[in-house]
């Protein structure tokens, strides 16, 4: 068996994801820059549940439930 041929017979490495859990929030500070984008006073928008609860705790966004 040629080397080639011996690295293509490992295993499939498995990655295991979390589940994304989208939440709606809506925007209280007047503006709200996230990586590229600008959000105003009152955008509603879905994102994950880590990235709503902090925005939460900063006092950015509300979470809608």
């Amino acid at each position: 068996m040629s080397k080639a041929t011996a690295a293509n017979t490992e295993p499939d490495k498995k990655t295991e994801q979390a589940a994304v859990i989208n939440t709606k929030i809506r925007f209280l500070a007047r503006k709200t820059h996230i990586g590229r984008s600008t959000f105003l006073k009152g955008a509603e928008i879905r994102v994950t549940k880590e990235l709503a609860d902090k925005l939460e705790a900063d006092g950015k966004a509300a979470i809608i439930y």
